[in-house]
């Protein structure tokens, strides 16, 4: 029940936790910023970015498969120019290092505008529309079945194997909550199971801030 405006806010509450003043504030007015050039909402994206990097613009993966606001691969930058040149993930590195917001910014837009062409240019002001304009355009507005990643020998699985899993059960009052558990991993990732982990996390940080 609780609506946008706070939503937004409490997001950007735990942004602030990551980051400085001017680091806030570049992140806030670029996020609205590429928003309105994304058809989308300013929570959408962060609720992206909240399953991807815990809202830290500069996380990198221990493992050095994926770093940033987004969380770029390698893979993922494969075909992202800007100004007629290859986006590298060397580039999102030096941001990371450097604390460098507006660059991780710059090549934050540069990506999701990209994606925003390659999904067709629908609005994806819906936060499973804009994951998988990140990660799988062609499956938006797919069945909630659909399996967007699949196989556990699959590095693109394996990367995300963390959204393999969920599940909704009833709980003894008659209300349904979100579960994870390994037994329900079947080396398959559908959108729905996307989803629910976006939900799943989100329901972890509201709740934190509603309860204090």
């Amino acid at each position: 029940d609780v609506n946008e405006e706070r939503l937004t806010a409490i997001y950007e509450a735990e942004l602030a936790r990551h980051t400085d003043a001017y680091e806030l504030e570049v992140v806030k007015r670029r996020t609205r910023e590429i928003a309105q050039k994304i058809q989308s909402t300013p929570l959408a994206i962060y609720e992206c970015a909240w399953l991807e990097c815990g809202l830290n613009p500069f996380t990198v993966r221990k493992d050095q498969v994926a770093a940033g606001w987004i969380q770029f691969t390698r893979v993922g930058l494969s075909g992202i120019r800007h100004e007629g040149q290859a986006v590298s993930f060397d580039q999102v590195l030096y941001a990371c290092k450097r604390r460098d917001i507006q660059l991780m910014m710059n090549l934050t837009e540069i990506y999701l505008t990209t994606h925003y062409h390659i999904a067709g240019e629908r609005p994806l002001n819906n936060t499973i529309d804009l994951y998988l304009a990140l990660f799988a355009p062609a499956s938006i507005g797919a069945p909630h079945n659909k399996v967007i990643y699949q196989g556990r020998n699959n590095p693109a699985y394996y990367l995300n194997k963390g959204l393999d899993g969920w599940y909704i059960t009833q709980t003894g009052d008659g209300r349904q909550q979100i579960f994870r558990k390994e037994a329900a991993c079947d080396g398959a990732i559908t959108i729905w199971e996307m989803y629910l982990a976006l939900e799943a996390k989100k329901d972890r940080l509201v709740s934190t801030y509603l309860n204090k």
